[in-house]
């Protein structure tokens, strides 16, 4: 069965370029499959293999979150934020059981997408809630590597700025807007 983890990778890879091509039914229907495959993975999976395990959480969580991508640019909210939330609940898991950079990463990534697409829906509690989610588990890597991963922290104020603007709570949103624009301005102080 390891070809079909390796399948489902593809298919979520093909799902990936249909969308960077607009062909937003075709990319549903690779995403779908990757889903499919993972999931027969899943049941038919050893629960003592743990690699195997989170091999497969990590390929549902992409696959979920680039489904959230997806469902936002068709303006499929309700489906977007289903899929960021099944992505995260995964990522925490996987995150859970080891502290892994690149799981770090890509939760704080979806999740940094689900927030602002909850501000764009005038969610902003639960946007402000899953950013500041973001913001703690980016906090080591910027910690340890800055230059990599200070944009990242930068756009997750900026969307916490939204949020707490859309609250109209002036005094946070003035606070996440600063910190945003100190990280810029170190920035190009640096470039």
């Amino acid at each position: 069965k390891e070809y079909a983890a390796d399948t489902a990778g593809s298919h979520n890879n093909l799902g990936i370029l249909h969308v960077s091509r607009g062909n937003y039914k075709e990319a549903e229907s690779a995403y779908e499959e990757a889903l499919r495959i993972y999931r027969e993975l899943k049941d038919e999976g050893d629960p003592e293999d743990s690699a195997r395990t989170a091999q497969i959480r990590r390929g549902m969580a992409d696959t979920m979150a680039n489904l959230g991508v997806m469902y936002a640019r068709m303006n499929r909210t309700e489906e977007a934020v289903k899929s960021y939330e099944a992505a995260l609940a995964d990522m925490k898991i996987l995150l859970g059981q080891g502290d892994d950079v690149q799981t770090r990463f890509r939760l704080v990534t979806a999740a940094s997408s689900l927030g602002a697409l909850r501000n764009s829906r005038r969610e902003y509690a639960q946007a402000e809630e899953v950013l500041l989610s973001a913001r703690t588990v980016l906090a080591p890597l910027v910690e340890n590597n800055p230059e990599e991963y200070e944009p990242r922290l930068a756009q997750v104020f900026y969307h916490l700025f939204h949020a707490a603007r859309g609250r109209q709570d002036a005094e946070k949103a003035r606070e996440y807007w600063e910190a945003a624009s100190e990280i810029a301005f170190r920035r190009r102080e640096t470039s």
